[in-house]
């Protein structure tokens, strides 16, 4: 199996949108709303290709020096395998190469898979938002960043 990272734009929302579909517990993203954001000048991905077929990406909003993730998607048969990990520390790369001082995002507090993958890549917990995931009541999320 081989495993190659490439910057994605507008014409991989189809496979991003279909890699999305079938990884459950993620955000919902319309085919019009994922292309047209991976077409503005404000977005930053990466895809991740295993045997020429997406297997994992991620999404940031760029603005100044600061990256946003505001999502990272892997599908199933690829996750705990470091997938995720080769993808991300290559994206944060080439934001740095780009002039990206810091990177945050937020996780829900409930997610500890997902604050132990990010506690593990140098992200620290900064804040907290309360009651920020609006379809279950009481559920935090946590802000975590990284400085580049």
């Amino acid at each position: 199996m081989s495993a190659d990272i490439k910057k994605l734009n507008s014409s991989h929302g189809k496979s991003a949108y279909s890699l999305l579909s079938r990884v459950d517990g993620l955000p919902t993203w319309s085919l019009t709303n994922l292309t047209s954001f991976l077409g503005k000048e404000s977005s930053a991905a990466w895809g991740l290709y295993n045997d020429q077929a997406l297997s994992s990406f991620v999404l940031f909003q760029v603005a100044g020096d600061e990256a946003e993730i505001l999502l990272i998607a892997t599908l199933k048969v690829y996750q705990r395998k470091g997938f995720a990990t080769m993808l991300l520390n290559d994206a944060v790369q080439e934001l740095k190469k780009a002039g990206t001082k810091s990177v945050f995002l937020e996780v829900s507090a409930m997610n500890k898979a997902a604050i132990v993958f990010y506690l593990s890549k140098g992200f620290k917990v900064v804040g907290n938002r309360k009651n920020y995931y609006s379809a279950s009541a009481n559920r935090d999320a946590l802000i975590m960043s990284r400085l580049l």
